[in-house]
C-alpha cells in the first residue's frame, strides 16, 4: 500500500497511519513520491480542494508508471478541506473496487487539542476509503467503519473497525482482487 502526501503532511502521522493500516489490511505500506497541491484543484470561492481531482491524479500517475492497480493501493493524504461537486465537503473519496483514494485532514481536527482523537479520526477515514477501494459500499451499521460520516462526530461514533458482515465481505473481495 502506497501512502502519498499531497502538499505538506506530517511525516510522523503518515508513518503511524501506515503501521495501523498494515495491521488492519495485512499490507506493507511505503511512502510514495509526494504530489504537489495544485491550484487548479482549489475552488477559489470556498478554498476547498476537489477530492476527485486528487484521486484522478493518483490514477494518472499509476497509469503512467504502469502500476498494476490490482496489486497496489494508493492512499493520498492532504492536510486540506476537501469537497465533491454534490457535497459541501467530504472527508475523503475513493475509486470503489479500484486502486486509489484520498482523505483530507482539515475537518478531522477536533475543536480542542486532542491528538489522540485526531489520529483516531484519520485512521477511521483512511480505513473507510480503503474499504471502498477494496470494493465495499457504505454499511447501514452505525458502529461499522464503512458507515457514512456526515460530520466528524459520526466518525467518532463508528470507530475504526469493520462489522462482521463487512469483515467477511472484505475477506472475499481481497482474495478475489489478488487472484
Amino acid at each position: 500500500m502506497e501512502l502519498v502526501a499531497v502538499g505538506p503532511v506530517d511525516a510522523g502521522l503518515l508513518a503511524e497511519l501506515g503501521r495501523e493500516l498494515d495491521r488492519r489490511f495485512g499490507t506493507r505500506s511505503f511512502r510514495g513520491p509526494p504530489l504537489p497541491l495544485l491550484d487548479e484543484w482549489r475552488d477559489p470561492g470556498s478554498g476547498q480542494y476537489h477530492s476527485g481531482s486528487i484521486v484522478d491524479a493518483l490514477i494518472a500517475r499509476a497509469d503512467a508508471l504502469g502500476t498494476d492497480g490490482s496489486r497496489l493501493w494508493s492512499l493520498a493524504v492532504a492536510d486540506v478541506d476537501l469537497y465533491a461537486p454534490d457535497r459541501t465537503f467530504v472527508f475523503g473519496e475513493a475509486t470503489v473496487g479500484g486502486c486509489c483514494a484520498v482523505i483530507g485532514l482539515a475537518r478531522l481536527r477536533p475543536a480542542g487539542r486532542d491528538p489522540a482523537l485526531f489520529r483516531e479520526r484519520v485512521l477511521a477515514e483512511a480505513v473507510h476509503e480503503l474499504g471502498h477501494v477494496a470494493g465495499l459500499d457504505h454499511c447501514p451499521d452505525p458502529g461499522c467503519v464503512m458507515h457514512v460520516s456526515r460530520e466528524a462526530i459520526d466518525t467518532d461514533r463508528k470507530g475504526t473497525e469493520f462489522c462482521s458482515p463487512c469483515t467477511d465481505a472484505l475477506a472475499r473481495l481481497v482474495v478475489n482482487h489478488a487472484a
